[in-house]
């Protein structure tokens, strides 16, 4: 039975040895659980050597070798400095874990995280916002239920395979949870494990429909006055400067629009 105590304190103090230096080397994000798992079974068997500490004799017996006791003692002290830092790595993961959270929290911009089959797993609060429907009402869903056109996810998905396993700005047409539609610009990546294996997709997503409306409008506008019977001219009110002459100004004062950049209404007619 001695022998047996003796080994495990030795295996207790190798393996917290072996992981704290493993812990070391690894990110707190890392996703290397191994290194967690003989963390944890260290810490186990350190608790076992601490229990065998406080018992004066173990069923009874008569009392252990002086090595024995010595080693009853080390193994006290040993876990109390071990657990020090433990505990530091355990804080220091809570505090990463916690801003994670908050950051998903308060974003105003949606992130999202869905399997391969394009089941959304994660997504955070901000979507309530954007689509109306709140993070726990689309966990669990497949993101092709929102798009406008049912063909949407694959043409997202086939973007990313030709840009090398991301997109930036890709534009999708989504359906709001009261119907209208909204535009939403995607910034995603495929996720992969060890292996290259393609495991989901990540990504942000911003509403630009306004964005979009204002320009269309804008473009749309613009349309009209190039188009129009009537002679338009702009021109900045401080340089004089022409900023924008339509189709028919411009056909009659002879000029194009790049050479009207560097005019005023003074070197077209002097007397005005």
């Amino acid at each position: 039975m001695q022998t047996f105590l003796t080994a495990l304190l030795g295996v207790s103090v190798a393996m917290h040895l072996g992981a704290g230096f493993w812990n070391l080397r690894i990110s707190l994000t890392s996703d290397h659980k191994f290194h967690w798992y003989v963390f944890a079974a260290s810490n186990v068997l350190l608790a076992c050597s601490a229990a065998w500490m406080l018992v004066p004799a173990v069923w009874n017996a008569a009392p252990l070798s002086l090595e024995v006791e010595l080693s009853r003692a080390a193994a006290g002290v040993f876990m109390l400095v071990a657990l020090i830092p433990f505990r530091s790595v355990l804080q220091h993961r809570r505090q990463i874990i916690h801003a994670h959270e908050h950051l998903l929290q308060t974003m105003r911009d949606t992130y999202y995280r869905a399997d391969q089959l394009g089941i959304i797993e994660v997504a955070s609060a901000s979507c309530e916002t954007i689509i109306g429907y709140s993070a726990a009402e689309l966990v669990g869903r497949r993101l092709s239920d929102f798009y406008v056109d049912p063909a949407g996810r694959a043409e997202m998905l086939q973007a990313m395979l030709a840009g090398g396993g991301s997109v930036v700005g890709f534009q999708s047409l989504v359906r709001h949870r009261d119907g209208h539609s909204v535009m939403l610009e995607n910034n995603a990546q495929l996720v992969r494990n060890k292996a290259g294996e393609i495991t989901g997709v990540e990504g942000v997503l911003r509403d630009i429909t306004g964005r979009v409306r204002a320009e269309q409008q804008s473009s749309e506008l613009g349309r009209i006055l190039e188009s129009s019977v009537n002679e338009i001219f702009v021109f900045d009110a401080e340089t004089r400067l022409y900023l924008m002459v339509n189709k028919g100004a411009r056909e009659n004062v002879g000029y194009t629009m790049d050479e009207l950049l560097l005019l005023t209404p003074a070197d077209l007619r002097p007397r005005d």
